[in-house]
């Protein structure tokens, strides 16, 4: 039997505007009439808001590329934003959840942008229009824990990717930003020549080399390159004085000789802080500095 209003349903114990009735075959003696997109015993849950994408994607497999509602940490509890459902060629699996995106030719987000370290969305709207040159850092940075990445750099007219396992102790389980934010080094599973195949005609020094979260030369301060996600490279068996890089977030400090200033760009020395810069070559041709439009996603 249901019945408004009466018994149990006073006061009302559903949210979101939901209908209390009396229903004598529910043990606590009422039940929940949601309105909107609103469910649950007592219409707390949101209808159709996911944990992350790939959790859409378990739910319903037929599921494609769109804007999903994906729950985080922020006040409004989930976010609108980008989902690729479908796979992508380099990285394994689907229904990868955007994180970031990344254009090489500004320097929002440099080694040094506090953007890598607090959580504090950037350009949120940028999480709904996919794989374009709009910059964007999302809440899922910070509120979705994930055991494998996928990289993106969209440089001329391609467009590469590459994904690896995400390891935080003994938890495989943990969302980007813990990655970042102690500014510790991090190893990752992916050699030099993966690192490279993410852009056409990329060059890394590879007599030594590092790639991982956090990566800086061994030597502190100094003039040459660090990354925040990516390789660094050096011609000499050493990494004090590593002259080329590969990734999301590259900078250097302060220009070695070799580097010349250029004061018209908004980068200080004019070098991109997404794709591969490779300079103070023997030989300037061989030199690279190559911007490039940068996706990170995790699943």
């Amino acid at each position: 039997m249901l019945n408004s209003n009466t018994g149990p349903c006073i006061p009302n114990r559903c949210k979101n505007g939901g209908s209390c009735m009396r229903d004598t075959r529910k043990e606590n003696g009422f039940t929940c009439v949601c309105v909107n997109d609103f469910e649950g015993e007592f219409c707390e849950m949101e209808k159709d808001v996911y944990l992350s994408c790939s959790e859409a994607k378990r739910r319903n497999s037929s599921l494609q590329d769109g804007v999903y509602r994906i729950r985080v940490n922020t006040n409004s509890g989930y976010i609108r934003m980008y989902c690729h459902m479908s796979r992508l060629k380099g990285c394994e699996g689907s229904g990868w959840t955007m994180v970031m995106k990344i254009d090489g030719t500004k320097t929002t987000f440099d080694y040094n942008s506090q953007l890598w370290l607090n959580m504090k969305s950037y350009n949120a709207e940028g999480g709904v229009t996919g794989f374009d040159y709009n910059e964007t850092k999302l809440p899922t940075f910070w509120s979705t824990p994930a055991k494998r990445i996928c990289l993106g750099m969209s440089s001329g007219n391609t467009t590469k990717f590459q994904s690896f396992s995400l390891y935080y102790g003994g938890n495989l389980f943990h969302p980007l930003y813990d990655f970042f934010v102690d500014e510790t080094f991090r190893n990752v599973h992916l050699n030099l020549q993966k690192w490279r195949d993410l852009i056409v005609n990329s060059s890394i020094k590879e007599k030594c080399s590092r790639g991982g979260f956090n990566v800086k030369a061994d030597k502190r301060p100094a003039p040459y390159a660090k990354v925040r996600l990516g390789v660094i490279g050096n011609d000499e068996n050493h990494l004090v004085t590593p002259t080329s890089w590969l990734g999301f977030g590259g900078q250097w400090d302060w220009s070695p000789p070799c580097i010349r200033h250029n004061r018209t760009s908004p980068n200080p020395i004019g070098l991109p802080v997404c794709g591969n810069v490779d300079k103070c070559n023997n030989n300037i041709n061989n030199d690279r500095i190559i911007p490039a439009m940068g996706y990170i996603l995790v699943r």
